[in-house]
């Protein structure tokens, strides 16, 4: 108890450090789970910091629990169970939770004080082994196979604690993962993940039967089981482990249509939107994919993800903005999401939403695998109004046209206008300066730089880019970026290929990205920075490749909390595509006067649904489920004449900047009547475009 006594009146920070990498487990963990909203409060505000040090557990007679040097404290505790834990040295260890229903105190406490749990299981079994074995070399608790032992028993013992208002006892749903057994070099253990040991508290019949039943995880080892693997190797059965596999079984359950509540409609909604997947699946991918190359219709499905949400939300809405100069290049893919919307009446902002994320697999991102924890899904069900919907913050209101300051060749030549680009973007969301407690912004610039990175990697410049840059000399003088592609010639073939390809066009990216050779206080920190090149060009281009950096302006942010943003970690572009396609434009007042906006534009810009749309909800859709369906690989794909001519034209152009789907004109002759008469619109139909029944 002394000891005890002792460690509790450490400093939060010096326990903190030790813990940090629990801590970030811990996080992950928090994710997967609900919890109460009075104990979001609760946590947030750690008491004192407690230390388990007293246990009646031993193993194999010489390793004892209550020896354990440093177990985690509240802080930890409360990322993980939201609870509060605290060890009094008054002559008794008391342990209480604050505001937790969740979690059950006494269990917890009978398991860390009494059950040796860590030999119910023969990996864990070997855990311990190796621990002991490196007590009796070393005769100290400060190794780190004691330490596992010892953070193992708590997390456990955490686990077991958990309750739930849904009782998963009956659940067969259970998957196994191989995992390396620490302190075995090569040794490897295939562990099962039972869902009897997850928290839900969902009460949905469908998602419950999913959730207990359902192993929905079985056919996307890649996404799921391999990843839990590597990330929760070195501690077997971690909390985080569990939370991994439970975590993600309720995210793919969550986002099956079938398994979330929705009003009349949906259901119709919902096959519409398969139908349209089952044909933008036959635009982008060969059957066979060691035949896949990146079309040219792919790589217009990413430019018009990112434009689409660059005027306010990503709802269909650049259908109507085509004069813009900014969209020059997107008018026959336009078209083609007018036409597949009218046929299948799905509605044009969800088809746009698919078509991204279809867009960057199908060029070899391989985007549902370069992130453990983000998976991104689409809304299904958007608001579509038949209108522009710019957003005040980067538009002039008066003509749509993109404000001068956001221009192509400035933003890439001047990291000013670069965090201003993004911060007029997605800062009605994320902070930006002034809304943090210190000086430096956020603006989701670290993800979104890496999304603009990913999408041009894999791109093109079809037609020259002309702006002014902030070099040397003439600031404003103007200066142009050569088409081409950004990174070889666009004929790589095969899957593994392309994901090749893409890895590489990264990293040839990031050597050319920041001018380091010229450095400027900036960041967080106060460290030195690197420059954006100001010229707004690659110095590293070939000469048939395009040699604008579309990234420089990312190197010395004068107010970004990171300072600089080097490229080539793609996990960052999963993230950001889940918020830009489930966040719309929202301007509050505060905002409003602070950037000089009038309040007549203060407000949510996401459209709400019309009377031509047939849900009332926005419904979750894992396209990569969605396309592993038996019933959606039997499925024929759609047609109509319309629909017919787009995919006669799907493959056409590989490798070019000249194909069918490419126009260096500004503006789409006859665009604007064809949307109106798209029935999403109430209109009459696209002539030729009825689907057979």
């Amino acid at each position: 108890l002394a000891a005890l006594a002792a460690l509790a009146a450490l400093a939060t920070a010096a326990v903190l450090a030790v813990l940090s990498a629990l801590a970030t487990a811990a996080l992950a963990a928090l994710a997967a789970h609900s919890f109460p909203a009075a104990t979001v409060a609760s946590a947030a505000k750690p008491s004192t910091v407690a230390i388990y040090s007293a246990s009646l557990v031993t193993y194999d007679g010489t390793l004892h629990i209550r020896e354990c040097e440093e177990l985690p404290s509240d802080h930890v505790d409360m990322q993980i169970v939201r609870g509060v834990h605290e060890a009094h040295a008054n002559g008794e260890d008391e342990y209480r939770a604050i505001d937790n229903s969740n979690y059950d105190v006494a269990a917890f406490r009978d398991c860390l004080l009494q059950q040796p749990i860590m030999s119910e299981q023969d990996y864990t079994r070997r855990v311990v082994e190796i621990g002991v074995a490196e007590l009796q070399a070393t005769g100290s608790y400060s190794g780190a196979q004691v330490k596992l032992v010892c953070e193992s028993q708590l997390q456990i013992c955490r686990a077991h604690a958990m309750q739930s208002s849904l009782d998963m006892n009956d659940a067969t749903a259970a998957y196994t993962v191989s995992l390396a057994v620490p302190g075995d070099s090569g040794a490897r253990f295939d562990y099962s993940f039972s869902m009897k040991h997850c928290v839900f508290s969902d009460n949905f019949g469908p998602l419950v039967e999913c959730l207990r039943h359902e192993t929905v995880l079985g056919n996307f080892p890649r996404f799921y089981t391999d990843p839990t693997g590597k990330i929760n190797g070195r501690n077997p059965h971690y909390r985080g482990a569990f939370s991994s596999m439970c975590g993600a079984q309720h995210q793919l359950c969550s986002t099956i249509p079938e398994n979330q509540p929705h009003s009349d409609g949906c259901g119709e909604l919902v096959g519409n939107c398969r139908v349209a997947l089952k044909h933008m699946q036959a635009m982008m991918f060969r059957i066979d994919l060691d035949e896949q190359v990146c079309n040219n219709f792919a790589l217009k499905s990413v430019r018009g993800f990112f434009h689409d949400h660059m005027s306010a939300d990503i709802d269909g809405s650049i259908l109507f903005e085509l004069h813009q100069e900014y969209n020059v290049g997107l008018c026959q893919w336009s078209k083609y999401i007018n036409a597949l919307s009218d046929a299948t009446e799905c509605d044009p902002g969800s088809i746009i939403a698919m078509a991204g994320e279809l867009g960057l697999e199908a060029c070899g991102m391989d985007l549902w695998n370069v992130d453990t924890e983000a998976k991104p899904h689409v809304n299904i069900g958007r608001g579509y109004q038949c209108k522009p919907n710019y957003s005040p913050r980067f538009h002039n209101m008066t003509t749509g046209e993109r404000l001068p300051q956001f221009d192509d060749m400035h933003v890439a030549s001047s990291a000013n206008a670069t965090e201003s680009h993004w911060y007029a973007l997605n800062g009605h969301a994320f902070a930006e300066p002034g809304d943090r407690h210190d000086e430096f912004g956020d603006g989701e610039i670290e993800y979104s730089g890496e999304a603009t990175a990913s999408s041009h990697v894999i791109g093109r410049v079809t037609c020259p880019v002309t702006g002014k840059h902030d070099g040397p000399g003439n600031p404003h003088e103007p200066k142009s970026a050569r088409a081409g592609f950004f990174h070889g010639d666009g004929m790589t073939k095969g899957m593994a290929n392309l994901r090749r390809h893409f890895r590489d066009g990264l990293s040839k990216f990031a050597v050319a990205q920041c001018n380091d050779t010229v450095l400027y206080p900036g960041g967080e920190r106060g460290d030195l920075q690197p420059s954006a090149p100001t010229d707004g060009r690659r110095s590293n281009a070939a000469s048939n490749e395009t040699d604008l950096n579309a990234i420089g302006g990312l190197c010395g942010m004068p107010t970004h909390f990171l300072g600089s943003v080097r490229v080539g970690s793609p996990h960052r572009t999963a993230r950001w595509i889940i918020n830009a396609q489930r966040l719309a434009l929202h301007i509050s007042r505060d905002k409003a006067a602070r950037n000089d906006i009038p309040p007549e534009f203060v407000g949510s810009y996401r459209w709400s649904k019309t009377e031509h749309q047939l849900c009332d909800e926005h419904l979750k859709f894992f396209l990569p489920y969605e396309m592993n369906r038996l019933e959606f690989k039997a499925m024929a794909v759609p047609h109509t004449p319309v629909l017919d001519s787009f995919l006669d034209i799907a493959w056409q152009g590989i490798g070019t900047i000249d194909s069918e789907w490419d126009s260096c004109e500004v503006g789409c002759e006859s665009m604007l009547e064809e949307a109106l008469r798209n029935r999403m619109c109430g209109g009459s139909g696209l002539a030729n475009n009825e689907l057979p029944p």
